[in-house]
């Protein structure tokens, strides 16, 4: 999960990616407006934008990436913990 540091702005872009074969599953918590994704090569990713209302306060935003082959499941998680700052 980037950007990886204790403060962040409005507005800026958080991205979770995971490689795997077949290409995982990514969902990023809390979900918020503005959230993209795709997948290639076997690499997905999700990203979101920090949003205004979190202005002056703490977050935690948590990133999982799961994928299936046959009976087989794998999963990771990532969270940062971070404080939101104006633009």
């Amino acid at each position: 999960m980037t950007p990886d540091k204790p403060v962040l702005h409005v507005g800026e872009e958080i991205k979770c990616s995971a490689k795997g074969n077949p290409s995982p599953q990514i969902t990023l918590q809390p979900s918020v407006a503005g959230q993209n994704e795709g997948q290639h090569g076997g690499e997905a990713w999700k990203t979101m934008i920090v949003p205004a209302e979190w202005k002056g306060q703490s977050q935690t935003v948590q990133c999982t990436a799961v994928n299936q082959l046959g009976d087989e499941t794998h999963q990771a998680t990532a969270s940062a913990t971070f404080k939101v700052i104006g633009q």
